[in-house]
């Protein structure tokens, strides 16, 4: 743990290492490529007011490697931070994290590329995870309870990235905002529970859902073509109140639930 540059108080408490934040800085910035950080704890000074305050924060660094850590109460910016990371392909792989009451739980800045978060949970967050950056994989992680889940929004290079078996659900803003991208996303094998899905000016690429259960409302606006394939539409959760304009959605083998949405998911 010494190649991190660390800019508050740390203790050890039995097999754990705790960050805590005193100030409107980064706690914990990577310093170094090619290290492992195992049973920590990143504490935030729980002040929106701290408009910069990160918990742990990597930049132009690869093969980091995070499992079991904590990121907490991080009110002015964000938990976990990734900045431009262009000249890697492997950046940064996490595994049981836990984002709980941040402003922003994960954020991969622009050009912020090659992370793989997995078996993860995000709770309580304003934002559980903001992706500018290319290339970023969400996988077997519960995203529940949050204002908004996860947004993919335009960058340089942005997006073409995956999100796979995770569990999205009651998030009381926006459960997936896709806003802006260039290169299409992949979204596959996922549940999306009593949420909005809102999909807004995209370009050249498509969005593709596989294998998802849809359960909410969707707004498709101003973007190149949505795809759903092998999904399931339950009744009753808002997809009569979908709003699409000024976008081609195409599909098949989907289960719609509300008859009257069907032909518009399934195309073929």
């Amino acid at each position: 743990m010494g190649k991190l540059k660390v800019n508050g108080q740390m203790q050890q408490e039995f097999d754990r290492k705790i960050y805590k934040s005193q100030k409107d800085l980064i706690l914990c910035e990577v310093a170094e490529d090619d290290i492992g950080i195992d049973k920590a704890d990143f504490i935030g000074a729980d002040n929106g007011k701290f408009s910069t305050e990160t918990g742990l924060y990597t930049i132009g660094r690869q093969f980091i490697r995070l499992r079991d850590c904590t990121f907490r109460n991080f009110k002015g910016y964000a938990g976990l931070r990734v900045g431009h990371t262009v000249g890697t392909h492997s950046t940064l792989t996490a595994s049981d994290l836990l984002f709980l009451s941040n402003k922003i739980g994960f954020l991969s800045e622009e050009r912020g590329e090659y992370v793989v978060i997995s078996n993860s949970q995000f709770n309580g967050n304003e934002v559980a995870a903001r992706i500018h950056g290319g290339n970023v994989q969400l996988t077997n992680c519960m995203i529940n309870d949050n204002i908004n889940g996860i947004e993919i929004l335009g960058g340089s290079n942005d997006s073409h990235g995956i999100i796979s078996n995770c569990q999205v659900n009651h998030n009381s803003g926006i459960a997936l905002l896709i806003d802006g991208i260039s290169n299409g996303e992949t979204i596959t094998s996922c549940h999306f529970y009593d949420c909005i899905i809102h999909i807004k000016n995209t370009i050249n690429k498509p969005v593709r859902f596989d294998n998802c259960v849809i359960a909410g409302k969707l707004i498709i606006e101003n973007s190149a073509k949505v795809i759903f394939n092998n999904c399931l539409f339950p009744r009753g959760y808002g997809l009569l109140d979908s709003i699409i304009s000024n976008t081609i959605v195409e599909g098949s083998n989907n289960e719609v639930e509300e008859r009257e949405m069907e032909k518009v998911f399934n195309t073929k």
